[in-house]
């Protein structure tokens, strides 16, 4: 790797930054994805070897924040990357604030995405379903969904009979994704995540991915139909990516010249 990349970069082993550089090469950086078994592509090694390729600062946009405790986190803290994170629901805020404590060039915006700017309801676990669900040792927020019966259905798999639930609705403010990073200027960012409980698609939709192009871009489908899997998919090999399947998330790597 080249000096410009961070302490945990430079930690990892030969045959892993040799990898990563293939799978970079792949994406377009002059760095093909060698198969060895049992690699497989995640997010974290792949900006570790986009930040090793460049030497300003790593910019990344989450949709789907949540509490901020999981592996873009993890990448943010990694790459000191200037991230914005997208949660519509406010009260995960102080968690969020929490978890990113000491990263100095993160921003919280509390909007949900969607295909026009306005209100929408917001299906969350409420009241004692939630303090039940978080007894487990499971974060709540990852069952909000526009979709309230995402939402029952997922609840249903821990405690059983749907109408034993508590379901509460927020009305959030929404907006398509490419205004908000616009408007935060995050438009044109290294790495998009998106992680919206079957709402996917629709944001994938609203990004100006053709304008956007960001380098990496992860997006969760395993709450997707296979139609809206294929669209994706087509979606993003027209913007000029290389699609990967990595259940339960589709990874696209853009293509360098396209």
């Amino acid at each position: 790797m080249t000096s410009s990349a961070p302490p945990m970069a430079r930690r990892f082993g030969k045959r892993a930054r040799n990898t990563i550089r293939a799978m970079l090469r792949r994406a377009g950086y002059d760095v093909v994805r060698a198969d060895r078994a049992g690699q497989k592509l995640a997010l974290l090694p792949l900006a570790l070897g986009f930040a090793a390729g460049v030497s300003r600062q790593v910019s990344a946009v989450q949709v789907g924040a949540n509490d901020g405790s999981d592996e873009f986190r993890d990448m943010v803290r990694a790459l000191g990357a200037r991230a914005l994170l997208i949660e519509p629901n406010a009260g995960l805020v102080p968690q969020i604030l929490h978890h990113y404590a000491g990263c100095e060039s993160v921003e919280v915006e509390t909007v949900a995405v969607d295909d026009r700017s306005g209100v929408r309801q917001l299906y969350i676990a409420g009241g004692e379903t939630r303090a039940a669900y978080a007894a487990l040792g499971l974060s709540a927020t990852g069952v909000s969904s526009f979709h309230k019966a995402h939402v029952r259905r997922h609840l249903q798999e821990y405690f059983g009979a749907a109408e034993s639930q508590q379901i509460d609705a927020l009305e959030v403010p929404t907006a398509p994704l490419w205004k908000i990073a616009q408007d935060r200027g995050f438009f044109g960012a290294d790495i998009l995540q998106i992680d919206t409980e079957g709402h996917d698609l629709c944001v994938l939709r609203t990004a100006k991915l053709a304008a956007w192009k960001p380098a990496i871009l992860v997006m969760e489908v395993a709450h997707l139909s296979d139609q809206d899997v294929g669209e994706c998919r087509d979606l993003l090999r027209a913007c000029g990516y290389r699609c990967y399947d990595e259940a339960p998330d589709l990874i696209a790597l853009a293509q360098r010249g396209r």
